[in-house]
């Protein structure tokens, strides 16, 4: 009798944590489609339960398994900064640089951009000139997604729609670009709410087991 009542408890909360996961993507998409150049950022409801970082973190190694830890914390630890000051979703950011550059920070394409987001120097030396600091010197980790977030808001600020700025970002006509950002956008989104939700699993294994058997369940 309480092996059916566990089975059917089990049947409920994966069936509302899979609806809340669908509800969460067509929300980011949502998002994605509508970013306001003044708006306040706010993280997901979700996310703001446990530490933003520690999900993202723990979901970018399930998706880069062979991505250096040290590398990792360099790379959010700035995207947190700059995707606030530019006023971006900190994830949109992390979709470009993985489409950019595969989250490689030596990454240097046979048009000579450089870095996680792709940066063409020769292009922005404004905004080089305006950071005081050289051609090489925005390879370095934070310097090169400060510039990514840069030109995305400046973009935006000019064409007031993501997919006309992404396209701008891109410097061309490269067919599948937005689509490409768009997956992984959902993706990395998706894989942090499953995160949360293994957590929030987890807890609620511990709690029944606290009232089952009187302590916690290893």
């Amino acid at each position: 009798m309480d092996t059916t009542k566990n089975i059917s408890s089990w049947k409920l909360f994966l069936f509302f944590s899979y609806g809340f996961i669908f509800c969460a993507i067509i929300s980011y998409i949502l998002m994605f489609k509508t970013i306001d150049s003044k708006a306040t950022i706010e993280t997901t409801p979700a996310i703001k339960q446990i530490n933003e970082l520690v999900l993202i973190e723990s979901a970018l190694k399930k998706l880069k398994p062979e991505l250096d830890e040290i590398v990792l914390e360099e790379i959010l630890t700035y995207t947190q900064k700059y995707a606030k000051e530019y006023n971006l979703p900190l994830t949109l950011v992390l979709a470009i640089m993985n489409r950019e550059s595969g989250f490689n920070p030596l990454a240097i394409s046979s048009k000579g951009a450089k870095g996680l987001m792709q940066i063409m120097v020769k292009v922005h030396e404004d905004k080089l000139k305006k950071l005081k600091i050289n051609g090489y010197q925005a390879m370095h980790i934070g310097n090169n997604i400060q510039l990514g977030c840069m030109i995305l808001r400046e973009y935006y600020n000019q064409t007031k729609e993501i997919k006309k700025a992404l396209k701008k970002y891109v410097g061309g006509v490269q067919a599948g670009y937005y689509t490409d950002i768009l997956t992984w956008y959902v993706t990395i989104n998706t894989m942090i709410l499953e995160k949360e939700n293994n957590g929030k699993g987890k807890e609620t294994i511990e709690q029944q087991g606290i009232q089952q058997t009187g302590r916690t369940v290893q």
